[in-house]
């Protein structure tokens, strides 16, 4: 096993981000023998844009030396992808496979950058310790925190075995934003 494992698993996920489930089922067992042995459900993906399933397939291959050599190479690939899913056109395996030129827009295209947030805007919750089960103070600093428009991130710092876990789960539920 060797770094094209990791790529494995990373197509693994980003199957079931866009077919919605696993490209395996079964018992554990099953589902081993089916990732060495079995086809690609290939059927899975039929809704998803020709230049994606090739990504999956190339990454879900069999043998490890007919998936990308490396995260890099994928890297080096996604700007072919995205450029044929803007195009609408179809790519080949060889395409991806090909180092672009040093000097082609491949090579040089700056991914898109996703605007974050113009502000981050933190609130630490003061936990002392000194009240594991009587957290009204604490859930009520949380709701106001979350209350504030201008807070986007809150933050629970404190030493193991103060309840932080507990708290979060709690809030987690009760708001999500």
């Amino acid at each position: 096993m060797d770094i094209r494992s990791d790529l494995y698993s990373l197509g693994v996920i980003v199957w079931q981000m866009v077919a919605g489930k696993a490209p395996f089922r079964g018992s554990p067992a099953e589902v081993m023998y089916q990732h060495q042995h079995a086809s690609l459900p290939i059927e899975q993906l039929k809704d998803v844009p020709q230049p994606v399933a090739l990504l999956l397939e190339m990454l879900l291959q069999k043998d490890p030396g007919r998936r990308f050599n490396g995260p890099a190479d994928l890297l080096k690939a996604i700007p072919m992808i995205t450029d044929a899913l803007d195009a609408p056109r179809r790519i080949t395996r060889q395409s991806l496979r090909k180092k672009p030129p040093a000097d082609s827009l491949v090579a040089t295209r700056r991914p898109r950058v996703r605007p974050g947030p113009k502000k981050v805007s933190i609130a630490r919750l003061p936990i002392t310790g000194s009240d594991v089960f009587g957290r009204e103070e604490d859930i009520a600093f949380l709701d106001r925190a979350w209350a504030n428009q201008n807070v986007n991130v809150v933050t629970i710092v404190a030493w193991a075995g103060v309840g932080k876990s507990t708290l979060e789960s709690l809030k987690s539920k009760t708001r999500c934003r």
